[in-house]
């Protein structure tokens, strides 16, 4: 005979163990406080030939809220000891386990029948999900039974699960237990996609980051990017990605068509409660006529000698550059050739050459790139400048006892104006400067020009070189750097001699010594041209004017004798 449905349940205040609200959301309870939540029944009776004023009693029971049965019948003590809900906050669309235990507890007179167990929510008694002829339980026992639901939006759900209970005598009794869910949106993973400026029928770069907001770790990361363009590699696999950290996806996109297109990203994890879930996030793009333009740049240093040259390839469209290579010729044959990074709309890449001041004529740089869809070429004749730097050079050294004098040229070896150039002589290692010319101020001095000069130092018996320091301006910064003049021992210059020094290939000026150019030679030396001691006191410029004297002296008076026998 079927069960009587019972229009309003009576509250089994006979099995409850304590008073936890209603109202409390599952999510929000401990696992004893969903235990021994209340719950209420409702207690129907099988028809039976019973006086109308016994029947009368039962109703009127009913409606005063204490569980009834007939008289007779065997009591069945019966719990529905807990509800769960797998996850405990769920997501649209994602399958929610809600598990029943019910028990037949010791005291009970018999085995009970479950018949039904089903779901509603509360609001609107929409049954969400039921199981019928479910079991039987026996004194001491309880039994747990899951049953699946979903929900299509978010928002907190009020469901009422129902156990329907049929005794040995053939009674049914009704259990509800109240939950309450909160079903929201993910937020473990967040996606994010940027891109740059898109173009059509060219390659477009799209970052689509992975970011882990969840307390615990995600795993088994799959990303799928499609959408209105050409995705390469459209399915990315990250192995996980830890609780606060986040991973860059980056792909390459082409839009065959101008225009706003769409990218729709979509990840699919694995949190650490075993769930696994999805997230999609979309990108509008705006697709633009592809512009395609570049420009080479060449720059040059000096580095010990040898120059450097550095090219760059900048590009002013909106399209990428890839396959980038620059190469180098001179008079038709290739120099060097190197390859370099694309290049994204409104960046730059650059490639150096070494060693191009060895190449006679002049350089040709030429970058060759795709763009587009096709292959383009950019060229630039090397029309490069090499900064400005100070060298001293044809540096001649004058000594007389400790004084040194150093007449020679300043020569700037770039091909950019230096400024503000000035020459020192640097006190250290027994050499010093005098008061009045331990300094010269040059000036400024052009690109591939000179200026001449003249220091004076006193130097001491062990002193081998001399220090200059020079200082000077060359594209809007200070340079200064020292350079040494090489000295022979003090000792082979005789007191108030003369010793002459030239610049050797390494820019130190040598000392030629006694004998040397312009020197004179001490006694004894076969390329002496007057003995020591008789002009060795005088400046060249003196000796060469008595000489002169001398010579047209002896000429006159050979001939007056010539003419007066």
């Amino acid at each position: 005979m079927p069960p009587i449905r019972c229009e309003k349940p009576i509250s089994n205040d006979r099995h409850r163990t304590t008073d936890v609200s209603r109202s409390n959301s599952l999510g929000a309870e401990s696992s004893d406080e969903r235990r021994y939540r209340p719950y209420r029944m409702c207690s129907c009776v099988t028809r039976s030939r019973v006086p109308t004023l016994l029947v009368t009693v039962v109703v009127l029971l009913s409606c005063s809220g204490v569980a009834v049965t007939t008289a007779g019948a065997a009591q069945p003590s019966v719990q529905i000891s807990s509800v769960t809900v797998t996850p405990s906050d769920p997501a649209p669309g994602e399958s929610v386990t809600v598990e029943t235990t019910i028990s037949n507890l010791e005291g009970s007179n018999g085995a009970i029948d479950i018949t039904d167990i089903y779901v509603r929510t509360s609001e609107t008694a929409k049954e969400q999900e039921r199981v019928e002829n479910v079991g039987t339980i026996s004194p001491g026992n309880s039994l747990t039974v899951p049953m699946s639901i979903t929900f299509s939006d978010t928002g907190n759900k009020k469901l009422t699960v129902y156990v329907v209970v049929q005794d040995e005598d053939g009674e049914y009794q009704t259990y509800e237990y109240p939950v309450s869910v909160t079903v929201e949106k993910p937020n473990e993973a967040l996606l994010s996609l940027s891109t740059t400026t898109a173009a059509a029928d060219s390659q477009t770069p799209v970052n689509v980051t992975v970011a882990n907001g969840y307390t615990g770790k995600i795993s088994g990361v799959q990303l799928n990017l499609t959408g209105s363009g050409t995705v390469e590699s459209p399915e990315r696999i990250k192995g996980s990605i830890a609780s606060g950290s986040e991973h860059t996806f980056q792909y390459d996109v082409t839009f065959d068509e101008v225009g706003t297109r769409t990218l729709t990203a979509e990840v699919t994890y694995t949190n650490d409660e075993g769930m696994t879930r999805t997230v999609t996030k979309s990108i509008d793009v705006n697709v633009e006529e592809p512009v395609v333009k570049a420009d080479l740049a060449a720059s040059s240093s000096s580095s010990d000698g040898s120059s450097v040259t550095t090219v760059e390839l900048t590009n002013f469209g909106n399209t990428l550059l890839s396959d980038v290579q620059i190469t180098a010729t001179a008079d038709g044959e290739v120099i060097a050739r190197k390859k370099v990074a694309d290049v994204e709309p409104d960046a730059s890449s650059s490639a150096t050459f070494d060693d191009t001041d060895s190449v006679a004529g002049t350089i040709t740089y030429t970058a060759t790139y795709t763009a587009a869809g096709s292959d383009h070429s950019t060229t630039i004749n090397d029309r490069s400048e090499v900064p400005g730097e100070i060298y001293l050079t044809g540096v001649d050294i004058t000594q007389t006892g400790t004084t040194v004098t150093l007449q020679g040229d300043a020569a700037n070896i770039g091909s950019t104006d230096t400024k503000s150039v000035l020459l020192s002589v640097n006190t250290t290692g027994g050499v010093s400067s005098t008061a009045s010319s331990g300094e010269y101020f040059v000036g400024a001095i052009e690109g591939s020009e000179f200026a001449t000069f003249e220091l004076t130092a006193r130097t001491q018996q062990e002193a081998s070189s001399i220090p200059i320091d020079i200082t000077y301006i060359v594209n809007g910064k200070r340079v200064t750097k020292t350079q040494r003049v090489a000295l022979e021992s003090t000792n082979s210059t005789a007191p108030g001699g003369v010793a002459q020094a030239g610049a050797d290939g390494n820019g130190q000026a040598s000392a030629s010594g006694p004998g040397g150019r312009g020197g004179f030679e001490g006694p004894g030396n076969s390329g002496g041209i007057l003995p020591t001691g008789l002009l060795s006191g005088l400046p060249l410029t003196e000796i060469g004017i008595v000489l002169l004297l001398a010579i047209i002296g002896a000429i006159g008076y050979a001939t007056y004798r010539w003419r007066n026998p």
